[in-house]
């Protein structure tokens, strides 16, 4: 009769928007479930209904296993509270990380083409829509031609990068290229700070002309590798903060145990394999080891500043930096009425911190200071007033 009707498919949608709504999703995590009447707009297959009840579970906020695992252990359990623990059997299967869904999207494609007159008429229109969903048909001739298809777990033991295309024709703009400016810039400033804080925990000296050359060349190792970044694709990098972190935490600063990470690092980029079985190390293991290292660079980075003369200025500096940096971290959307490549780049709380240390260092007028704390000249004080007591005495 014309009349136009609006049914429920299913019930991923309705709770995200009522997250969504209620904000319910912001720096949160939820764990929500369902259960009403659904239906189907396509044909129905052989048994199922138009419509029919469904009870689902939608979690947000969580990556990795253990959400899975949760799943899983809630299923068992809704299954042992049915009677049915011993009728039905658990098969554990995955659709791997992005990377992975695209490389064997695109395999199941190539494959599926060849045989593409010999799907069913849904699964042929799937295939350029959704190809994933191909695997879920219940046609037999379909099943038939899915038997040889490729498998997600067939990961390469070695892979290559593939370096990035190179476009003649491509726009230069200066939005998009100021705030990788600005990043590169920030991965020298923060190289400074994690070879000197490795050094440090090391045991050598900072305020040497063999400290300086070191990081001379650190920073021009990072200008290379981030050179060398840009030619596979990926963004700059730059020393890593954890490598101070993981010098407190084992005693050990070598350049033999750096040269085998480096080894390892290099099998891992080379090797997918062995990549995802390094994944599956478990998350409260990483991330108890990981909270004791940043705690650890963080007392680092204390250390470096106090080791500095410190007065009004540099305390105001310090302030700003820590309290913008800190800031936009915590708050984000403090940055929306900024064009999105410039808010894109100061929403790292290291970039934003480091930005502004700069500028603050620039604009703010030096000055004669009688209140400076210089932990040196301290030393130096308590050490002659120790000696001047032992003389009294």
């Amino acid at each position: 009769n014309g009349d136009s009707l609006t049914l429920r498919p299913e019930g991923t949608a309705s709770c995200v928007r009522a997250c969504e709504q209620h904000g319910l999703l912001y720096n949160q995590t939820q764990r929500l479930w369902y259960t009403g009447p659904m239906f189907r707009h396509e044909r129905p297959q052989a048994g199922r209904y138009r419509q029919f009840h469904q009870i689902g579970v939608e979690t947000f906020g969580m990556t990795g296993p253990d959400i899975d695992a949760e799943v899983i252990l809630l299923t068992a359990r809704l299954w042992k509270a049915l009677g049915l623990a011993d009728k039905v059997t658990l098969e554990l299967n995955s659709l791997g990380d992005s990377a992975d869904r695209a490389r064997y999207r695109d395999a199941l494609v190539d494959y599926l083409k060849t045989h593409f007159d010999s799907l069913d008429g849904d699964s042929q229109k799937r295939l350029e829509r959704s190809p994933l969903r191909v695997l879920d048909s219940k046609d037999p001739g379909t099943r038939e031609v899915l038997k040889d298809a490729p498998q997600l777990a067939d990961a390469a033991l070695l892979a290559l990068p593939h370096p990035a295309t190179l476009n003649t024709g491509f726009d230069f703009s200066l939005a998009a290229f100021l705030p990788v400016a600005f990043i590169f810039m920030i991965t020298a400033i923060e190289t400074v700070g994690d070879l000197t804080g490795s050094a440090r925990a090391s045991g050598l000296a900072v305020d040497d002309e063999l400290h300086q050359k070191r990081l001379r060349g650190g920073v021009l190792g990072d200008g290379l590798n981030s050179a060398l970044g840009a030619l596979a694709g990926t963004f700059p990098n730059t020393t890593f903060s954890q490598n101070t972190g993981v010098i407190q935490l084992t005693g050990i600063a070598s350049r033999h145990v750096g040269r085998y990470v480096a080894g390892f690092l290099l099998l891992l980029g080379l090797s997918p394999f062995i990549a995802t079985l390094l994944t599956q190390m478990p998350r409260p293991v990483l991330g108890a080891t990981t909270t004791l290292m940043f705690a650890l660079i963080a007392v680092s980075g204390i250390r470096i500043l106090m080791a500095q003369p410190i007065g009004r200025r540099e305390m105001m500096i310090i302030a700003l930096a820590l309290g913008l940096g800190l800031g936009v971290g915590m708050v984000p959307d403090v940055l929306n009425a900024i064009p999105g490549a410039f808010a894109d780049a100061l929403r790292s709380p290291i970039t934003m911190g480091g930005l502004t240390a700069i500028i603050a260092e620039l604009l703010l007028p030096k000055m004669e200071d009688a209140e400076v704390f210089n932990p040196k000249a301290s030393e130096r004080e308590s050490t002659d007033s120790i000696s001047a007591d032992q003389e009294h005495a």
